[in-house]
């Protein structure tokens, strides 16, 4: 078994234990091929019925992951915009109320998008988008400020993508003959 395997395996089996981990300097990278991250694999295991899992691809100038934290049905990713104070940060769980939030185009596959603006103002745009798909929901919330609010709202967003669990759970169990 492959060292950093036998790790994420020992902090996934006991991260149900566990109030909540922060992991220092992660990044939850999309899996490019066969290649699955270590935040990939600890994320499948905090919210075990998630079909698909959040991940970054390239970061937007400017944007910096500042926390990647993950407990018992619960992970999060958090951003912020060096320059313009920004804040982004996505959460995945089994399920979320979306009863306030107004249906738009996901653009991804196999996932809705429900969007609430809570501020739309001169200076600041916040608020949150609810991606859902089977066995799970990711919370984007965002706080922005300044003249270029929408285009940081647009680059938050863009950095945002899921990987498939099925993904996840092959290159686990190829390597490790582990299963998820």
């Amino acid at each position: 078994m492959k060292p950093r395997i036998l790790l994420v395996v020992c902090l996934s089996v006991t991260l149900g234990a566990c109030t909540s981990v922060v992991v220092q300097g992660a990044v939850p990278r999309c899996s490019a091929g066969d290649e699955v991250s270590d935040e990939l694999i600890l994320e499948a295991q905090s919210v075990p019925s998630a079909r698909l899992l959040p991940c970054l691809t390239e970061l937007p100038p400017d944007w910096m992951v500042t926390e990647f934290r993950i407990q018992d049905g619960e992970t999060s990713i958090a951003l912020a915009h060096e320059a313009a104070g920004g804040v982004a940060r996505a959460t995945l769980t089994e399920n979320c109320d979306t009863s306030d939030a107004t249906e738009e185009f996901s653009g991804r596959e196999n996932t809705r998008l429900f969007v609430t603006l809570l501020r739309v103002g001169e200076d600041s745009l916040v608020g949150t988008d609810y991606y859902t798909f089977a066995g799970g929901c990711v919370t984007y919330s965002f706080e922005l400020r300044g003249e270029g609010k929408g285009a940081l709202h647009a680059e938050a967003r863009s950095a945002l993508d899921f990987t498939p669990r099925s993904s996840v759970e092959a290159s686990v169990e190829s390597e490790t003959d582990f299963e998820l």
